[in-house]
């Protein structure tokens, strides 16, 4: 994918309220491109998070996100692909297990639309975990609805509480639908812990492609441990099993 105006929002937001990363890395090396009709998103951006950056300095003759992401005020970004071909730093298979040299390596990580091309979806959950420093950010924009045939999957929330807050321990700052059409209005993706309730969006859900958009802390004493479990299936299971326990 690459860094698309909704997106760009997002991050432009996020930079100047976290503490500027010391380590940041790129899942895939995002594309970023200036288009003559996205000029106007961009400088409402910029003015209403207070950047001094114009929106020209955003961009290079690359036509990657670096310098983007830099302005926003998240420092040199590395980038960790599959592959060197398109001049990644990092090269590592994230459905394997990433190397104990990059445990707790990173302030910030943003995963652009690399995860829904790994078909380990556990293994790179845990990896991004793991090379995240305690206090860091992780950023992710996943087909959410609408881009099929783009990766193996299209991500829910349920998978983003279930793994991050409750296997992973870590606060889920902000779990959002973002329209990919900058004129439409991002909704709210809440916990559905304890519900019985599934949460379905179709009523909700916007014509065209709709990221899940979510932005991760790690705290201090987070850790994996326990189950990554479907919310309305865990509370039937739960209220199944006092059920009989009362019998």
């Amino acid at each position: 994918m690459g860094i698309s105006v909704p997106l760009f929002r997002q991050l432009a937001e996020l930079g100047p309220r976290i503490a500027r990363p010391e380590a940041s890395v790129m899942l895939g090396r995002q594309k970023s491109v200036l288009k003559a009709r996205n000029r106007a998103y961009y400088k409402t951006a910029l003015k209403d998070y207070g950047h001094k950056a114009k929106v020209d300095e955003l961009f290079d003759d690359s036509g990657f996100a670096e310098p983007m992401l830099e302005k926003l005020g998240f420092g040199a970004v590395q980038t960790m692909d599959f592959s060197a071909y398109e001049g990644a730093e990092i090269l590592h298979d994230l459905n394997q297990p990433v190397p104990k040299d990059l445990h707790g390596r990173f302030d910030f990580i943003l995963d652009g639309g690399t995860l829904e091309h790994v078909f380990n979806v556990a293994q790179s959950f845990q990896n991004i975990f793991h090379m995240l420093r305690a206090g860091g950010t992780f950023v992710s924009a996943t087909p959410f609805n609408g881009w099929p045939g783009h990766g193996f999957y299209q991500f829910q929330p349920d998978l983003v509480w279930s793994f991050w807050k409750y296997m992973a321990h870590c606060e889920v700052v902000r779990c959002i639908a973002l329209p990919n059409d900058p004129e439409m209005r991002s909704f709210d993706l809440p916990d559905n812990k304890g519900a019985s309730r599934r949460r379905e969006y179709d009523d909700k859900l916007p014509p065209g492609r709709v990221f899940l958009y979510y932005e991760v802390r790690k705290l201090a004493d987070s850790h994996l441990g326990g189950a990554a479990l479907q919310a309305d299936y865990e509370t039937k299971w739960k209220k199944s099993s006092d059920e009989e326990s009362e019998q």
